[in-house]
């Protein structure tokens, strides 16, 4: 074994250049497989990251999976705004009135909670800060537990996800200093100083990665924008959370999607519809990210041909001089484990200098929850695919010398 391993070593060091072009070649269909599939994981992410306990949300016009993914995944640029009034009409189960004459009753809903994005943290991750009221932490479906402390009491407090706590190495009764999240037509930027009065357990959902704060802090900070929204001034929210009683949805989308400037949507409807395009998305990545290993293998396979057939003289007159057949052909395949080996190490390389940069370039349009589970380690999927890979084709190859026989490569010489 050691010889024909040294065999390897001293063929790749005379052939270094085809040696190298077979390298790249891997390591480049090997990063970009990589990157296929993390974006993969991405999206399945969205969906497992999603909080499915609330059966609906009403929120300005928009597509449907836009809304969902903005109010429960945390995902998106910020959202067109909604009337305050209007939220205290269903919360209070106010009959609303329409300019038309009809009258809506919105008895069917259980529970209503808002929520209104206002503010980001000032570094480098652009983590959201949400405001809501007291409901947010009596929703029953999903009770909540807090790591250290307790949920917002006072103006200017906030409860932190885990994850929060960790990227701003924030503790119990820190201050957090961020900075207003508007639209883009209010150019004035607000410094915000939140003390931490709790930090919640991991959900594994995206309050995780979020802040929450008590509405009082985000309407302190909009009545110093009294433009912020045209029709209704600073008395705007982006999303309710609400709950049905048993046949309410079909009177909630009556009311909301016909009758007013928002939308409703139902949460398990527009999840069945990401699901779907997620699965086929999937299915399209997965495909193009076997199309690259085949083509790699497939240019590695020409090139080790290539190499391999200028060995036909010299395998010839080694076999002549007493080398085994098994010696031979672990030579081969510790040539094919080598350039795998050395491929694997470059992509490697790529992703540590490459990735990186990618994300940063992205965070604005991935969720953050995401950009922050990708490490090496992830890679092992497709680096054992490539391995096998070059190790395949080096089996073709020596299959292709061993059918030539040796007296004939011998009268060629």
């Amino acid at each position: 074994m050691k010889k024909s391993f040294l065999l390897a070593w001293l063929h790749i060091r005379r052939k270094w250049g085809s040696a190298l072009i077979a390298v790249i070649a891997i390591a480049l269909s090997a990063f970009c497989g990589n990157l296929l599939y993390k974006l993969n994981l991405i999206s399945q992410s969205r969906l497992q990251k999603l909080d499915l306990s609330y059966e609906a949300v009403v929120g300005a016009k928009a597509g449907g999976i836009e809304i969902l993914m903005n109010s429960l995944g945390g995902e998106g640029p910020l959202p067109d705004y909604v009337p305050w009034k209007l939220f205290q009409s269903l919360k209070v189960r106010q009959p609303v009135h329409f300019e038309d004459g009809v009258n809506a009753d919105p008895q069917f809903i259980e529970t209503i909670t808002p929520i209104v994005f206002f503010a980001q943290t000032i570094s480098e991750k652009k983590n959201r800060i949400l405001a809501t009221d007291s409901s947010f932490w009596s929703h029953s479906p999903k009770p909540w537990h807090f790591k250290e402390g307790q949920a917002p009491q006072l103006e200017g407090e906030i409860a932190v996800g885990s994850q929060f706590a960790i990227d701003h190495n924030l503790r119990l009764g820190d201050t957090l200093k961020s900075e207003s999240w508007l639209p883009e037509n209010v150019k004035t930027k607000i410094e915000i100083n939140l003390r931490v009065s709790g930090i919640l357990a991991p959900t594994e959902l995206f309050w995780d990665s979020i802040g929450i704060t008590d509405l009082s802090t985000a309407q302190k900070i909009f009545a110093q924008q009294p433009r912020l929204a045209e029709s209704w001034g600073p008395d705007v929210l982006h999303y309710f959370l609400i709950q049905l009683k048993p046949h309410g949805w079909q009177s909630l989308q009556t009311l909301i999607n016909q009758r007013t400037v928002t939308q409703a949507i139902r949460v398990e409807d527009e999840t069945q519809k990401l699901k779907s395009l997620l699965g086929t998305s999937e299915e399209i990545g997965w495909g193009f990210e076997f199309l690259i290993l085949l083509l790699a293998g497939l240019s590695v396979g020409v090139t080790l041909a290539f190499r391999f057939r200028s060995l036909e003289s010299q395998v010839a007159i080694l076999r002549a001089l007493g080398t085994s057949r098994f010696e031979v052909r672990a030579w081969l395949l510790f040539e094919g484990l080598l350039i795998g080996g050395f491929s694997i190490l470059l992509s490697a390389l790529f992703e540590a200098l490459l990735f990186p940069i990618l994300w940063s370039h992205l965070h604005e349009s991935l969720p953050a929850f995401g950009l922050q589970q990708f490490v090496l380690s992830e890679s092992a999927l497709v680096w054992l695919m490539t391995a096998f890979m070059t190790l395949g084709m080096s089996g073709i190859a020596i299959i292709w010398l061993e059918r030539k026989p040796i007296l004939n490569s011998l009268r060629e010489i």
